[in-house]
């Protein structure tokens, strides 16, 4: 059975609950910045993420009733295109959410227009993040141990992976 997800704009509302899902410790394990963030300066990140014509964030809300399960962010790269990054909370994770999520993303009407191509960064050893974006249609492979302009992933080892169709203008995103 395919998992139902509904996306919608944050809101104000959605801070404490991004920081909680973003501290958890497994999402940090599979985080490119694994380090745990204060309160505050997770305030000001999200506060700027919702004014940011650079940067759309997306609730996940998936079961029979609208729970917040998940978040997705689309970040504006100045070469080409947007990073997509997802995350969920602990007790969504496992049900087929983050496929649902990210299948909605790819037809969802409000993605910005210049969320394209998208490109998911993910930590070497986080196999099972890359299946799950493997089987949405993202493909690669990559080099190992490429890092995106401007320093994304700095440091450690990613695999790149582009949503197959969204095809990029140039080849800028590796170095």
């Amino acid at each position: 059975m395919t998992a139902v997800v509904r996306l919608r704009r944050a809101e104000t509302a959605d801070v404490r609950r991004l920081w909680i899902w973003r501290n958890d410790p497994e999402t940090r394990l599979a985080s490119l910045d694994g380090e745990e963030i204060p309160y505050d300066d997770h305030i000001q990140w999200f506060e700027g993420q919702l004014r940011s014509a650079d940067a759309a964030l997306f609730i996940i809300e998936g079961g029979p009733e609208p729970i917040p399960c998940g978040q997705i962010r689309l970040s504006r790269l100045a070469c080409c295109g947007a990073v997509i990054s997802i995350g969920l909370a602990r007790e969504s994770r496992g049900r087929g959410l983050g496929v649902a999520a990210l299948k909605e993303i790819q037809r969802w009407p409000e993605r910005p227009p210049w969320a394209n191509p998208i490109y998911a960064v993910i930590r070497l050893e986080n196999d099972r993040s890359r299946r799950v974006f493997e089987a949405v249609g993202f493909v690669g492979p990559s080099e190992e141990g490429a890092t995106l302009v401007g320093g994304v992933g700095k440091g450690v080892g990613v695999w790149v992976l582009r949503l197959q169709g969204s095809e990029p203008e140039d080849d800028t995103i590796l170095r």
